[in-house]
């Protein structure tokens, strides 16, 4: 080993001052799966930009531990069928039973004496049969002579003809369908050896409809089940049935059927027809509970709040005064509110107030005619200054006349027209109601006591327009003959004491002045 070669290992630089050559790395490449080494190996350094894809693995093939199970043909008989027919089928072979281990004193008898060879056996016939569960028969129930003669007995139905309806029934397993197909009872005609076979009638069977077996079937069950099963003895299972026996209607389910077979036979258009019908009742149900909801929604906001039920305050506005105080007061609210409003606006005013009465209010120095004229002045300015020229009042425009419909059109739709309304809404029984209260406590007392002796209710039932403008009318002339008989009432008062003085004047005087006037003393 030469000392360039220690040099070399540690890394030292060389004699000469010469730098060691740096070695390139090799870029080893990662062998991808499913590729074997000798295959990537030829490859060498620069592989082929080709994707390397593995193979797709396939499901193995299973591995059976077990060996093949054989099978057998079989021969099995059916329990359903009373024939003993014999049939085969393919199953599984069953395992063979153990053989039993001779003794060891028997080994020996055993291997000397030779076994003969038995003929094979065919194999033994399989009588539980596997799908025999399957076959579920309904139970019909059975009725004696004496149970016919005593409780079954009908007008309309025979011994034989029952007899036949319920061998059908179990054959076709109350297959209802069915057994009104295949019903076709024919009555037993007269016997051959009758004397006379020219007298003897043929019997005509009646037609029977599914209707009527199954209201005879229901019927006979019905009342087995009475006989055989005591109401004080019934489980609830028997109850029931007992129930679904006895309320079998042969009309309804006529009916029934022919609704159906009307509904299936409707044309396209009827059918369009229903569906428009029934989405209007939908829509008219719905809109039944959105007012009915409204309407109690109303009804609770109408109604005293449990706040003011609970502090007591609630019977201030139980009365027409109270209502009308509140009414009063909510108007003169309103009423601040909107003056606190128009004070608020920026307006004509240098200030920024309104000109007019908040400008008089605005300087108190000067004389009201000093205002109103100054005010004059500065408006006659400013129109002059917006419109030159002379102005005639009869070029402003009117304002359009209102088309009126006629009496009987107006009162068919509830149309009213007014001169002047009145700011926000009311009642209109408090309309009616302050014909009342706003008389004195002697008038409302005399006008009630008028509105009694003329059977009229204080509250109206049925407020209407109509009503209360002949209300209102009513009310008027009422107070009206008040005011008359109040006048009379002073007249009459003052004449009687006018009797009196002239009857005090001629005692004194031995005179009657009211004979020397030709007055009435009454």
């Amino acid at each position: 080993m030469t000392s360039a070669d220690v040099r070399d290992m540690l890394n030292l630089p060389s004699n000469d001052g010469s730098t060691r050559p740096v070695k390139k790395q090799k870029i080893v490449e990662k062998r991808p799966e499913g590729v074997s080494r000798e295959v990537f190996a030829l490859l060498g350094e620069h592989a082929a930009p080709v994707s390397i894809v593995e193979a797709v693995k396939y499901k193995e093939k299973p591995k059976w531990s077990q060996k093949v199970t054989p099978w057998e043909v079989a021969s099995f008989t059916n329990p359903a069928r009373s024939d003993g027919l014999v049939l085969k089928h393919w199953r599984k072979r069953p395992k063979p039973a153990p053989v039993p281990v001779p003794a060891l004193e028997d080994a020996s008898a055993t291997t000397t004496t030779p076994q003969e060879p038995q003929p094979p056996q065919e194999p033994a016939v399989d009588l539980n049969y596997h799908f025999a569960k399957f076959n579920v028969k309904v139970s019909v129930p059975e009725y004696t002579d004496a149970e016919y003669s005593g409780h079954l007995q009908s007008p309309d139905w025979t011994r034989e003809e029952t007899d036949y309806l319920f061998d059908l029934i179990r054959d076709f397993d109350l297959r209802w369908v069915l057994i009104a197909d295949r019903y076709d009872y024919q009555p037993a005609g007269p016997s051959n050896n009758s004397s006379d076979a020219s007298t003897a009638m043929s019997v005509t069977p009646k037609p029977r409809t599914m209707e009527d077996l199954k209201s005879r079937y229901y019927s006979i069950c019905s009342t087995l089940l009475s006989l055989h099963s005591p109401l004080q003895t019934r489980t609830q299972a028997e109850d029931t049935l007992s129930t679904l026996y006895s309320s079998f209607s042969a009309a309804q389910e006529t009916k029934r059927k022919a609704h159906a077979t009307q509904l299936l036979t409707r044309s396209a258009s009827e059918a369009a027809e229903e569906a428009y019908l029934l989405t209007e009742l939908r829509r008219i149900l719905s809109n039944q509970d959105r007012l009915q909801r409204e309407r109690d929604e109303l009804y609770a906001r109408l109604e005293t709040p449990p706040s003011l039920q609970s502090s007591g305050l609630a019977g201030m506005y139980t009365t027409s005064q109270g209502l009308a105080q509140l009414m009063q007061t909510l108007l003169a609210a309103d009423k601040t509110k909107k003056a606190q409003g128009r004070r608020s606006i920026p307006g004509g005013g240098p200030d920024g107030s309104m000109p007019g009465p908040h400008a008089a209010t605005s300087s108190p120095a000067l004389p009201s005619s000093a205002t109103r004229d100054t005010h004059h002045s500065s408006h006659r300015d400013s129109l002059s200054h917006a419109h030159p020229g002379p102005q005639k009042k009869s070029s402003l425009p009117l304002p359009p006349e209102r088309r009126h419909l006629p009496p009987d059109i107006a009162a068919r739709y509830g149309i009213s027209y007014h001169d002047r309304l009145t700011s926000g809404p009311f009642f209109r029984h408090d309309k009616v109601t302050k014909l009342l209260t706003q008389k004195s406590n002697i008038q409302a007392q005399r006008m009630a006591a008028a509105l009694t002796e003329l059977s009229i209710p204080p509250r109206l039932v049925m407020p209407t327009r109509g009503v209360c403008e002949v209300y209102e009318g009513l009310i008027a002339k009422v107070g009206g003959l008040l005011e008359v008989r109040k006048v009379r009432e002073r007249v009459e008062g003052e004449v009687r004491v006018l009797q009196v003085r002239a009857g005090e004047v001629g005692a004194s005087t031995g005179s009657d002045p009211l004979a020397e006037k030709g007055g009435d003393k009454t």
